[in-house]
């Protein structure tokens, strides 16, 4: 990180995981009371998803028990303008401490959402890409961007009243990445899902489209996927803005239904374009994204003893029963 009077001396979200990006600056944290603090910070999102803020209070404040904040707003280092007003939530320091004799008050905190706005000119996004973690595929189009050639997955996923094109693109060393996810058993972005930004501007609908597609696409590797960050792109592909999200992620289980590798690739496309139609019809009905899915996935992890991935089996399937005994009640009433 450069070196100025608004960084840390050093990478400090590394005493809590692996970042996958990090920022660092000087922002103001907005308490419950309305009180701002000052302080510097350093900011980022791990690879396993988790969002989180350190705080250096300047000058120091003492605070008496857990420290209550709603807000925070900051610029980093490279003048970008970081914000969060999403479940702010205090969690344990790990860092070590000066030893400068400096005295001071260091806090961390676990964020919602944090939004980083690159640039201030009134540049209008026109497509998004969705970091996308543990998915495994190999593409079936040729594309480049730049040097790099890959494989893409254009999708074309047909609801009730509209379709939704995209393409799931790998990370350019989305083959290392990969043999290090399977081998540590770990959680990292593997590809991204590319998208077009509605006319109307808002991607509320989009993102309920890859919450979706995220739930097929674990049901095809028979291992969590989920997305954690979002980056909005302007028409001259340059990324203006990007929302780091912590939503719950899984390390890596290798038990595939479809082949991850080339030979599957086109039962990969064919079972998320025809089953995501029937995953939205039947979605709430059946509370796949309530539980019943997430449920049949922590069964199938390699990380617990065999005898506990059969009791939980056995509590995915009363899931599944309650949910059946439930439709067939509503249905004969």
């Amino acid at each position: 990180m450069p070196e100025s009077d608004s960084a840390f001396e050093q990478n400090l979200l590394k005493d809590y995981g692996d970042p996958i990006m990090s920022y660092d600056g000087q922002g103001v944290l907005t308490l419950e009371d309305g009180r701002e603090v000052s302080c510097k910070f350093e900011a980022g999102q791990l690879r396993k998803g988790d969002v989180l803020l350190l705080c250096d209070f300047l000058p120091p404040v003492l605070f008496l028990g857990t420290i209550s904040a709603i807000r925070f707003e900051g610029t980093t280092s490279e003048g970008y303008r970081i914000s969060c007003d999403n479940r702010i939530m205090e969690i344990n320091y790990l860092p070590d401490l000066p030893r400068d004799g400096r005295t001071g008050f260091f806090a961390a905190f676990r964020l919602g959402e944090m939004n980083v706005q690159m640039t201030d000119s009134p540049t209008q996004a026109r497509s998004v890409r969705f970091g996308v973690t543990n998915f495994q595929f190999v593409g079936t189009d040729a594309q480049q961007s730049g040097n790099f050639h890959f494989l893409a997955l254009p999708l074309k996923l047909k609801g009730a009243n509209s379709t939704t094109e995209l393409s799931i693109r790998p990370l350019e060393h989305d083959t290392k990445i990969m043999r290090r996810i399977t081998t540590l058993k770990i959680t990292d972005v593997t590809c991204e899902v590319v998208s077009d930004i509605p006319e109307d501007g808002s991607i509320g609908r989009l993102k309920e489209v890859i919450d979706d597609l995220c739930y097929l696409m674990s049901v095809a590797r028979g291992t969590t996927i989920q997305w954690i960050y979002c980056n909005h792109y302007n028409a001259a592909d340059e990324c203006i803005m990007r929302t780091h999200s912590p939503r719950i992620t899984k390390p890596f289980s290798p038990s595939s239904i479809i082949d991850p590798r080339v030979d599957g690739r086109h039962e990969t496309r064919a079972f998320l374009e025809q089953g995501y139609g029937v995953y939205v019809s039947k979605r709430d009905s059946y509370g796949l994204n309530r539980g019943t899915i997430a449920a049949y996935l922590d069964a199938k992890a390699e990380q617990d003893y065999l005898e506990t991935r059969g009791a939980k089996l056995a509590v995915a399937m009363e899931m599944l029963k309650a949910v059946f005994l439930a439709r067939i009640i509503h249905e004969s009433s």
